[in-house]
């Protein structure tokens, strides 16, 4: 279980990257439009999001994600975790250092050209 504050939209608690590194069901109380709403969604991990607070949904969130555990609800695919990890946010970070380095100090405010563009 993870739990965020309500009306709490910015940040993702660390205990979620450390429960989607060990592939485990997470029960986030936390608000839908929130960071750590958009991390669960994007990760593909098996999880249920209720609002903070609210009795009834979190009640029956944790009863979907017991059922959803005891039907074998398939693991996402590694590239999508694989994306949440220091290794990954690692090479991203040096990926962007790399490219301020090519590129002159004078020209850091302007847009990159198409050519100089990170990809993806």
């Amino acid at each position: 279980m993870v739990i965020q504050g309500p009306r709490q939209r910015n940040g993702v608690p660390a205990k979620v990257y450390e429960y989607l590194g060990a592939r485990r069901p997470i029960l986030a109380l936390a608000e839908p439009g929130s960071d750590t709403a958009w991390v669960l969604r994007e990760s593909g991990a098996l999880h249920r999001l209720v609002p903070p607070g609210d009795v009834p949904a979190i009640r029956r969130g944790l009863l979907e994600l017991v059922d959803a555990i005891q039907h074998n609800q398939p693991a996402p695919p590694s590239a999508r975790l694989n994306c949440f990890t220091r290794q990954h946010s690692a090479l991203l970070i040096a990926r962007l250092l790399d490219e301020c380095v090519r590129r002159p100090f004078a020209s850091w405010n302007a847009p990159p050209r198409q050519s100089e563009r990170p990809v993806s």
